[in-house]
């Protein structure tokens, strides 16, 4: 039975504002005492006098014991790799990369080409063609977009930038920039022996 000055989990929560989970994890671990009933349902007993201590204390004081993030429904952020940042030299040259890589493929291409070509979905090349400078027509039932476009965008900012990456993506910027590296190493060498 529950006594006149105590509180259920439910009406926990609801005064702090947060979820259960986080209640629960809370009461757990100290933050608010509590007394543990051997019961099935209503398994706290946490006195409204603590809860209210609890709050009286400030919000940085307060969170600084609650570790961030697990509490959290949502999958926890992906560190974003291979975000490189291209000086306008560089962007030629991953241009001129990209060229080379896509010599075999035809001037302009379907969607679907394109989407093979990138390994991106269709949808993100339709929203490319929306979003960025991407030329592209409409031939018959099929839009088609520019090849040298498409090599014009995957070598800016905003392309450079984009996470997730496709595997197409993430591998053509690690090869130009092993390239650029081994280039350069072979420009130093260059200069040395001259």
């Amino acid at each position: 039975m529950r006594k006149a000055d105590e509180i259920s989990l439910e009406e926990l929560y609801q005064i702090l504002h947060v979820s259960k989970r986080k209640v629960t994890w809370m009461l757990e671990h100290g933050i608010i005492p509590c007394r543990k009933r051997e019961t099935a349902t209503h398994k706290y007993a946490i006195k409204l006098e603590d809860v209210l201590e609890y709050l009286k204390k400030d919000k940085i004081e307060r969170d600084k014991d609650i570790p961030v993030g697990i509490f959290s429904s949502k999958s926890p952020c992906k560190k974003r790799s291979n975000v490189i940042i291209l000086s306008p030299e560089e962007k030629i040259a991953l241009q001129a990369f990209i060229e080379i890589e896509w010599f075999s493929l035809p001037d302009v291409l379907t969607v679907k080409q394109a989407s093979e070509a990138t390994g991106y979905c269709q949808s993100t090349i339709y929203r490319l063609i929306r979003t960025q400078p991407i030329y592209s027509a409409v031939v018959g039932t099929k839009t088609v977009v520019s090849k040298k476009s498409l090599i014009k965008y995957f070598s800016t900012d905003s392309a450079t930038l984009t996470f997730p990456k496709s595997d197409w993506h993430k591998t053509i910027l690690t090869n130009f920039k092993e390239d650029s590296n081994s280039a350069s190493a072979k420009q130093a060498i260059k200069c040395e022996d001259a």
